[in-house]
């Protein structure tokens, strides 16, 4: 729990230090060069902040629930005998890139919102609900 605790204060200091959020939400970048697709080379696996600008959430939550989607139809349709492995394990490691992007988007959108960043909240929770369904 410490660890957690932790960790969640790094991410504040580290928001409220390097965060750069660009306020035009217009321009589409490609998923590679997305800071919430990539690995993250920054201390302690922080998210890059300063890299992060309003219009990657959309696109990486939208890609993460795609390859998500993609990780558990490969679950489903397994051949093998089910066991803990092959179901229960895989679907708690599945759809880490999905995740990533969400929590990090509830973070910055919880501790450091606007009106961008409210407008991608709307247009995210229908998808996201639809994807747990």
């Amino acid at each position: 729990m410490n660890s957690l605790k932790l960790t969640v204060l790094l991410l504040a200091v580290n928001l409220f230090i390097t965060c750069d959020i660009n306020k035009n939400n217009t321009d589409q970048l490609s998923m590679t060069k997305n800071p919430l697709l990539t690995e993250w080379e920054t201390p302690f696996g922080v998210p890059p902040f300063n890299a992060i600008k309003n219009k990657h959430y959309l696109p990486a939550i939208k890609e993460g629930i795609n390859s998500h989607q993609k990780e558990i139809d490969v679950i489903v349709n397994n051949k093998e005998e089910p066991n803990f492995v092959n179901i229960i394990e895989a679907i708690e490691l599945s759809g880490v890139s999905l995740k990533r992007a969400r929590n990090v988007f509830n973070a910055v959108n919880a501790a450091h919102t606007n009106d961008t960043l409210k407008a991608t909240a709307k247009e995210i929770a229908p998808l996201l609900a639809s994807h747990r369904d």
